[in-house]
């Protein structure tokens, strides 16, 4: 089932999904927005609860799940991974693999073309984890925070530069403040804070583009 939240109305709304694919019963998958379309990638199949390496994806505009048929590399199947939009598709990162290993792999999923690559980084990206989170900012830089490898939460903060595939990670002393606790299992959301909003009245350092972590 896909359920709604209307902001106006402050309801729950059931969506009437159309087409011959229902919605895929998946527990722990990730998820991410490319234009109009939805992408469901792994998670805990409810078919057979093993992870699974499928993609699906849900057409906002017909409320559809259309059959996809992904060319390239195919990511391997997981849970606790991490997905964000970037540019036009799809990266993804880390998780759990039903071997019981966490991988440090990245794929990218071309939205128009429907293929599965392998990128290439330069730099020093992050290690195997899950329970990681990624945010897209401007489309220009990829945020990785926290996750647990080995049994031990993480508390890294790593930036992906999209335009020139470098990632580095960011010192707690660059990015000043009281940095949050090392998370697994949490969630991110980019926001822009107005200047003429309450939080930013409350505390100007509050206004620009944040990212909310709990």
């Amino acid at each position: 089932k896909v359920f709604l939240y209307d902001t106006e109305a402050n309801a729950w709304l059931q969506a009437a999904v159309s087409g011959p694919c229902k919605a895929p019963a998946l527990q722990r998958a990730s998820s991410t927005l490319v234009g109009e379309e939805l992408h469901v990638f792994g998670g805990i199949s409810g078919d057979d609860s093993k992870p699974t390496d499928a993609l699906h994806v849900l057409d906002l505009r017909t409320m559809g799940w259309p059959v996809l048929r992904p060319g390239g590399y195919s990511p391997s199947a997981r849970v606790g991974h991490a997905m964000a939009s970037m540019r036009a598709g799809v990266f993804l990162s880390g998780g759990l693999e039903d071997s019981g290993a966490h991988t440090n792999t990245f794929a990218t999923f071309d939205a128009a073309s429907m293929v599965w690559e392998v990128p290439r980084f330069d730099g020093t990206a992050p290690g195997a984890r899950v329970g990681h989170t990624l945010a897209t900012i401007d489309g220009e830089r990829v945020v990785l925070y926290g996750g647990a490898s080995g049994g031990r939460p993480l508390s890294e903060l790593c930036v992906l530069h999209c335009r020139t595939s470098y990632w580095e990670k960011a010192s707690f002393g660059d990015v000043g403040g009281e940095p949050p606790p090392a998370l697994v299992g949490h969630t991110v959301c980019h926001v822009d804070v107005s200047v003429q909003g309450q939080l930013a009245k409350d505390n100007i350092a509050y206004a620009g583009q944040k990212l909310l972590v709990f």
